[in-house]
């Protein structure tokens, strides 16, 4: 079996009508994408707009020769890798050195074998293809290790400090297991509550993180109630509410509204959400856990009465490049992981991921995922 035709773009540059028709036909036959420039300037247009692949360039031309031609192109940051055959009746050595010196890819002349420029029009697509590729591979690969550093990092800044509290607090007790008071026991067993929670979110996002990094996160879309859900996930955070007196409410209109996505990556999304909110809300204070519908979408909102962000740290909150981390109200540390992770699992659920914030007022995050249709169903 023969190669799949490759699928690519050709921009001929001549100023004869009866090549630009043979040309044309002939590439046209092997499914290219062809684009027409019968001077230097026109082409020059055509490639500052227009995505090509390939060009096929004539030397002798009106006032801008092909040398010209491929001298502009070569030097343009956004054109320069793209091949350049020179299709010419041209044969002096001197201007096949000059096409080959200049950054042309190939040199044909003219009379040409069909079959013979075919072959070097894909043999130099082949190449141009791989090589995008390689650049592209390359970019994600950078990413990649540049996130790789940045978690590793985070691990041994924030992996350390709840551990050494765990360890801590667990050395108090048992030195004072006799002569503790009751009341500084529960203190005690609250601050190791708390801190085995962040252990284990801090955990869960990184193992979650590291999954979606690697490309191993599998999106299951069912259909499912968001109430549900809501519901399950509140319970999980009752006891850390109640430690600093906040008060979750869920505004449920009663009505049981259906969504199509993956229910662990809603679940984690919004766990991370209320995580957040608790943490940076004051004592005493109540975060509200709401739904409503966004066009096709629907969307969960959590709004708490907390500390805030200002305009600068906004800017840092879900940046790639950026580690942001602070503390809770309660000196509650996190590791920066929880609104990154959750914006990309949005992303890859369907939805997207957004916030208001106002310092010394508080913050209002919301999610979205597609609403189930009755097709769905």
């Amino acid at each position: 079996m023969g190669k799949e035709p490759l699928q690519a773009t050709i921009l001929i540059i001549d100023d004869n009508g009866l090549n630009i028709s043979l040309l044309k036909t002939l590439l046209s036959r092997l499914k290219f994408q062809t684009l027409i420039a019968l001077n230097g300037n026109d082409a020059l247009n055509i490639l500052n707009t227009t995505p090509v692949d390939l060009v096929l360039l004539d030397i002798m031309m009106p006032q801008m020769d092909g040398f010209q031609v491929c001298e502009l192109i070569k030097s343009n940051e956004k054109t320069k890798e793209i091949p350049v055959i020179f299709l010419t009746a041209k044969t002096e050595t001197e201007d096949i050195i000059t096409a080959f010196t200049i950054g042309g890819a190939d040199y044909v002349t003219k009379p040409y074998r069909k079959e013979e420029l075919i072959a070097r029009i894909n043999t130099h697509l082949e190449i141009f293809f791989a090589r995008k590729k390689i650049i592209r591979q390359n970019e994600e690969l950078e990413k990649v290790i540049f996130l790789r550093d940045k978690i590793y990092s985070v691990i041994a800044h924030d992996l350390r400090s709840p551990l050494s509290n765990l360890k801590m607090l667990s050395n108090v007790m048992n030195a004072n297991i006799v002569s503790i008071q009751d009341e500084d026991l529960k203190e005690v067993a609250k601050m190791m509550d708390r801190t085995i929670d962040e252990s284990f979110s801090f955990l869960d996002n990184l193992l979650k993180w590291t999954r979606q990094q690697s490309g191993r996160v599998v999106v299951n879309k069912v259909g499912f109630s968001t109430n549900t859900l809501i519901y399950e996930c509140l319970s999980l955070f009752m006891l850390s509410a109640e430690q600093k007196h906040i008060e979750l409410i869920f505004t449920d209109s009663g009505n049981i509204t259906e969504a199509h996505g993956d229910q662990d990556i809603f679940k984690t999304i919004l766990r991370n959400l209320i995580s957040n909110a608790i943490k940076f809300s004051y004592e005493h204070s109540k975060i509200i856990i709401s739904q409503f519908t966004q066009g096709d979408n629907l969307v969960i909102a959590v709004k708490d009465t907390g500390v805030g962000i200002n305009a600068e740290d906004q800017k840092k909150l879900m940046n790639e490049k950026e580690h942001f981390t602070s503390y809770g109200t309660s000196h509650e540390k996190g590791a920066g992981l929880g609104l990154l992770l959750s914006l990309n699992l949005a992303r890859q659920n369907g939805g997207d991921l957004w916030f208001e914030s106002t310092e010394g007022e508080g913050s209002f995050f919301c999610f979205s995922i597609p609403a189930l249709k009755i097709s769905e169903y």
